[in-house]
This record gives C-alpha cells, structure tokens and sequence, in this order.
C-alpha cells in the first residue's frame, strides 16, 4: 500500500508540473513554431543605420528595405535574402528580416503574430525598442508596403 501511495502522489506531480510547464510556456508557443523555421538574413551594410535615436535608425532600416522590397504571400520560409529580394516574402518573412537587421544595430524586438481563428492565417508584424527603452517603433508589412510607426517613452 505505501509503494501505491508513492506511485499515485509521483503521478500526481508529473501531472501538476506539466500543466504548470504548459500554462508558463503557452504565450510561446507560436515563437517557438516559427523559430523552428529556417531562415537566413546574413549581416549587410546597414551601418548608416547605426548610432542614431531609435525613431530614426529604424525609419533608416524601414528606407532600406523598401530598396527592394516585394510582397509576395508564401507557405514557406525564404533560404536567403536574395532569395526574399528576388521572390518577395509575406509579412512573417519581412519581419524576420527586421527582426535580424534590428538585431545587428544592437536593437532588441520581439515578433507578434496574431491568429484569429487559430488556423494558421493571420498576421505577424515586430516590435524593436533600444536598451534603454526611450520608445518602441512597430514594423508593419502589407501587401502595398513596409511601413513604420514609433512611440516615444516618458
């Protein structure tokens, strides 16, 4: 009877611990889909971009991208940014490449996706904030163009 009770009580735990582990990680769950998607934006020229206020280093990464910018929806994910320039890419794909661009200006983001119907069609757009937080800028990217908003802090 003791070694039932030990086994029940064990059970229980795992079960506890994995419905707390699945309520902790649930806001990250669809990161970590698309994280597991392999994608390729190598380091660029993008230094002009660097060491100005936040507003006007991603209005800079805004003005580059529209050098070549091209809508294109896609179930797949692109192999490289040459790739993207030439075949286009959807709202998901130019995110990534503000979100790595972001990243090489020493700049934080985070990528929002947003599904309505939990079906899989919905949108995805990123938010990018310097360290100390004077603001935040959110990309957007439509069928039309890649456009940029930011907000100021204080």
């Amino acid at each position: 009877m003791k070694e039932e009770s030990k086994l029940i009580i064990s059970l229980i735990l795992v079960i506890m611990a994995s419905f707390l582990a699945g309520f902790l990680l649930r806001p990250q769950l669809a990161d970590t889909y698309f994280s597991l998607k392999s994608v390729n934006v190598p380091p660029v020229e993008i230094s002009q971009c660097g060491d100005l206020p936040l507003k006007d280093s991603v209005y800079c990464l805004r003005d580059y991208v529209n050098t070549f910018y091209k809508y294109e929806p896609r179930n797949d994910t692109f192999d490289s940014l040459e790739e993207l320039k030439e075949n286009g890419g959807d709202c998901y794909d130019w995110s990534k490449v503000y979100e790595s661009f972001a990243t090489q200006l020493g700049l934080k983001s985070k990528i929002i996706n947003i599904f309505p119907d939990g079906n899989g069609e919905g949108h995805t757009f990123l938010i990018i904030w310097d360290k100390d937080f004077t603001g935040y800028c959110k990309t957007e990217i439509t069928s039309t163009k890649s456009f940029v908003e930011c907000w100021e802090i204080g």
